[in-house]
């Protein structure tokens, strides 16, 4: 497997994302990142997104994070953006494995689910959709932040910047 064929040394995911930033070096919205398709190890600037899952141990993450409970408070509905945050803070790199995406079977859960909670969905018309769409490109690439996603990375960003 994956995991034993890097020797352990990387925390291995399918579903991998890169933070982008535009060309004044802000970040985009979350909604602006692509899901990484290469089989090649990233070391900074990922999320391991919460779909996918990912295979890792505990000495990836520094003694310091692993009983600090904060998300509880700050991204409590995102751990993902958490994880990954600790695993980039404490130097790991993640291992991008998008063969295994074929394998996760995400749950259609319509109601009140966390893939609509931290994602920017657009309801209405045709027109109104299309114009949103275009606005959100524009306002995601310029660094807006438009989704639940977005707003919690950046409060785990600013308590991490507060903490160090």
């Amino acid at each position: 497997n994956e995991f034993n064929r890097h020797e352990q040394r990387y925390v291995v995911a399918s579903r991998v994302k890169c933070i982008r930033k535009n060309f004044l070096g802000l970040i985009q919205s979350y909604n602006m990142y692509k899901i990484h398709q290469k089989n090649e190890v990233i070391e900074k600037d990922f999320i391991i997104t919460g779909v996918g899952g990912c295979v890792l141990t505990k000495k990836m993450f520094k003694q310091e994070y692993l009983n600090n409970c904060d998300f509880l408070k700050i991204a409590p509905k995102t751990d993902d953006l958490w994880i990954s945050k600790l695993l980039i803070l404490s130097g790991s790199a993640v291992a991008v494995c998008p063969v295994a995406l074929k394998y996760v079977q995400e749950i259609q859960n319509y109601n009140f689910a966390l893939s609509q909670t931290n994602t920017t969905i657009i309801n209405g018309g045709l027109i109104y959709k299309l114009f949103s769409k275009i606005k959100n490109k524009i306002l995601g690439y310029i660094g807006f932040r438009l989704s639940n996603n977005d707003k919690v990375r950046a409060k785990i960003d600013t308590y991490f910047k507060e903490m160090l």
